[in-house]
């Protein structure tokens, strides 16, 4: 049971990073693809290229592992890298060869057959390094995510979800009742520093699992179990510097600040297609500030009242 939570965990965070990724890296310059530290070092696109070849090499090994015990596979990666002439071709094209080659290796992690998951694989052709199955695609998942963080500036996203008007709420409580949001908001937010105000903390009530939450209050007195506080927005976001994506999630005012402050480079927007009572705004998204990259538009269903989008912008 235990290797099984392992590879679902993975599954999730491995689709988690193929949607996240290209929307985050967009907001890289054509120069900082291209440019290095030292002639020695990897550009970021090179480092996109070394995923690409890290991903056609596990998915070669993921194959085998159904069929046999010993999946070596021999890889150079620093030969490959310049082999490959990553540095001439556009990112999107290579980003695009990424996703689909770790399309096909959800496909077998998805599918792999149960008898195998708790077999000792040995994955090295010199010496004896034995792993399961779990262990393996734990150890890519982590690969990944070091990678990327090599790759994209640190994030510092503000979540919400708002109305057709920018409605935010009223009386310091949510105005609507949407499962899809509360999943994605979840979803996005695990693993990460949540940034809010003393007011919406207290409206959440506790600090949210699998988080670390930084609350913003001006009383010096103030402490929450298993929570951090921090006196402005600027020392909340130094508490949580060590973050790859830090996410603002309220309030109103915390939410102002950022936006008119430029401490943020992304907007995660659910929009609510309908008009609401409500006592508090979120900001105007400002075409001439904010670029809109990413879409993904739903209509009501049973279990979720009102047409709704999935919508992030990055800062122009």
């Amino acid at each position: 049971m235990g290797e099984e939570y392992v590879i679902k965990n993975a599954v999730k965070s491995l689709q988690k990073i193929l949607h996240y990724f290209p929307i985050q890296s967009a907001i890289l310059s054509e120069k900082e693809w291209n440019e290095k530290a030292h002639v020695n070092t990897w550009s970021k696109k090179e480092v996109v290229g070394h995923l690409v070849d890290s991903a056609f090499t596990n998915l070669q090994r993921y194959i085998r592992i159904q069929y046999q015990n010993t999946p070596h596979i021999v890889y150079d990666q620093d030969a490959w890298v310049k082999a490959q002439h990553w540095q001439e071709l556009p990112v999107t094209d290579i980003i695009t060869l990424w996703k689909v080659v770790n399309t096909q290796i959800l496909h077998i992690w998805n599918n792999f057959p149960q008898a195998k998951i708790n077999s000792l694989l040995n994955v090295s052709k010199d010496k004896e390094e034995m792993y399961t199955f779990a262990e393996m695609i734990q150890d890519y998942i982590d690969h990944c995510k070091h990678h990327i963080q090599q790759i994209l500036p640190q994030m510092i996203t503000v979540i919400a979800a708002v109305g057709q008007n920018n409605e935010l709420g009223k009386g310091n409580d949510l105005i609507w009742h949407l499962p899809a949001d509360l999943k994605r908001f979840k979803e996005v937010t695990t693993g990460h520093h949540i940034i809010m105000g003393r007011n919406t903390f207290e409206s959440i009530g506790k600090p949210l699992p699998n988080r670390t939450t930084i609350i913003i209050t001006r009383d010096k007195n103030y402490t929450k179990e298993g929570c951090l506080t921090a006196a402005s927005i600027e020392e909340a976001i130094e508490l949580a510097k060590s973050d790859s994506e830090i996410f603002i999630i309220g309030g109103a005012q915390i939410y102002k600040q950022v936006i008119n402050n430029h401490l943020i480079n992304r907007l995660d927007i659910t929009h609510v297609h309908e008009t609401f009572d409500a006592d508090v705004f979120f900001p105007e998204i400002k075409s001439e500030s904010w670029k809109e990259i990413a879409r993904e538009d739903f209509k009501a269903d049973d279990k979720n009242r009102y047409d709704y989008s999935f919508v992030s912008y990055l800062r122009k």
